[in-house]
């Protein structure tokens, strides 16, 4: 709280600017001006605040996509000493976006580059703690020149520097990202996406809930990583992934909190009638997160001896057997706290 008060009450709005009754509303609004008025020592404590309540509740590992449009230079290393100090593994990136124009965009896509070229190469036998990856916003805020240059930035980063560098990015997440794309010629934001080079089973997409036909189907082709997130969909009122026609997913928050229990079981609650219950949220969590986990973090997402320790155990005392086939439903309706030791 006191560090809140201090440093961030007079800083940023506490209202929207304008209306926030729209999904381009809540983003013009309120979240825009939010990240625009971030400098490097705000950046710093909120990622260091959302990290902290991450270890309250468990969390061992977290991907973040980041914005701070006028704090750009620097802004990366700022979040990873919050990292260092959270003892918290994380895949980090800035947001490129287009909204500041063609010089904004470079000094995105300069800082995701930066930053990965300034970590040090991940020793043989050892996980690395802070990875990096390439953020995009999302489609509609990147023109074709623009993601042509993410595109070329990408490749050339990937041939000099001989590493792999990952995609994170909005895709689909509401009806503008599909209309924008299907307006500029492309079946749905998947496709275009994979059309300028940008997609592989590194990559992140985040949300998937407006999708056309040839988008499933290039998941299925590629296999990338892709994170729903119903809190925030319900929360920005913008539908739900149809998740009987998703090849595989994992859960995540895009922010809105870092108690991964209790949003397991709103997704479960909010996505039932969508495809999603108990036992596909099980395998979300302990299969497909796994994989994930050891495609990012290898070693951490495996349970034996000589494994990185990165274990979480739920505060929580079962009042009914516990079963292999029942525990997601004890995960997300028992131990539904959150809170780990």
């Amino acid at each position: 709280t006191e560090i809140y008060t201090l440093s961030l009450h007079d800083a940023l709005p506490i209202s929207p600017v304008g209306p926030a009754d729209t999904f381009r509303g809540i983003l013009e609004n309120l979240w825009w001006p939010l990240d625009a008025a971030l400098d490097e020592e705000s950046v710093y404590l909120s990622a260091l605040a959302g990290l902290m309540e991450s270890v309250r509740c468990g969390v061992t590992a977290v991907f973040d996509h980041h914005a701070s449009m006028g704090c750009v230079r620097g802004s990366l290393a700022a979040v990873r000493r919050a990292f260092d100090e959270a003892g918290v593994r994380g895949v980090l990136c800035f947001e490129t976006s287009g909204r500041r124009g063609g010089a904004g965009t470079r000094s995105h896509i300069e800082e995701n580059l930066s930053f990965a070229a300034s970590l040090p190469r991940p020793e043989r036998g050892k996980t690395p703690f802070v990875r990096a990856a390439l953020g995009l916003h999302a489609n509609f805020t990147l023109s074709a020149a623009e993601m042509g240059m993410a595109a070329g930035a990408l490749r050339e980063f990937r041939t000099e520097k001989s590493g792999a560098l990952s995609v994170h990015v909005h895709c689909g997440e509401a009806r503008d990202d599909l209309d924008f794309c299907r307006a500029e010629g492309f079946a749905g934001p998947v496709d275009r996406l994979a059309s300028f080079g940008l997609l592989d089973g590194d990559a992140v997409l985040v949300h998937c809930v407006h999708l056309a036909d040839r988008d499933y189907d290039v998941l299925r082709e590629v296999k990338p990583v892709v994170a729903v997130n119903p809190e925030s969909n319900a929360n920005n009122r913008v539908g739900f992934p149809d998740f009987r026609r998703l090849p595989g997913f994992v859960i995540g928050t895009d922010g809105m909190s870092g108690d991964m229990i209790a949003s397991c079981r709103a997704a479960v609650l909010l996505c039932g009638e969508r495809g999603l219950g108990p036992g596909r949220l099980g395998r979300a969590v302990f299969d497909e997160g796994r994989r994930v986990r050891e495609r990012f973090f290898p070693g951490t997402g495996v349970f034996r001896p000589g494994a990185a320790a990165d274990i979480a155990v739920p505060d929580y005392v079962p009042l009914s057997p516990v079963r292999e086939d029942n525990i997601p439903g004890h995960l997300i309706f028992g131990a539904k706290n959150g809170r780990a030791w």
